[in-house]
């Protein structure tokens, strides 16, 4: 392991996060859309479905990813550990735009806010690439 135990430790942490949301978005779509992310629901019920069982599928991306972070926890890979960190700040990216787009404001504080975390703790696990 080439990593402190702190940057360690954080990524343990940091794949609780997306498991934890996943979760909340797969077993309960509606709240996870309309009151934390703020998404207008559609007015027809047929969409209304689509749209929640969209939230199931990003509650389940969001496990996926967690566990994969998990995985690398696990095993001590502290290389795949951090260069799946890192991707996971390229999810909060594009989530953001995402919220930008649908909403109009909450990219910086529901999903860029955590960017620089994520870039820094996989950089690090990375060994600063």
């Amino acid at each position: 392991m080439s990593s402190t135990p702190v940057l360690r430790n954080a990524a343990l942490l940091i794949s609780i996060f997306p498991i934890a949301l996943g979760s909340l978005a797969l077993f309960n779509p509606h709240y996870m859309l309309v009151k934390m992310f703020e998404y207008p629901l559609p007015p027809a019920l047929a969409d209304q479905k689509v749209t929640l069982n969209q939230m199931r599928s990003f509650g389940i991306r969001d496990i996926f990813v967690g566990a994969a972070c998990l995985g690398a926890w696990y095993r001590g890979d502290d290389m795949m550990l951090g260069f799946l960190v890192l991707m996971g700040a390229g999810l909060a990216v594009g989530d953001g735009f995402a919220q930008r787009s649908a909403v109009g404001r909450g990219q910086w504080t529901k999903h860029w806010v955590f960017v620089p975390v994520l870039g820094g703790v996989g950089l690090g696990l990375m060994g600063g690439v």
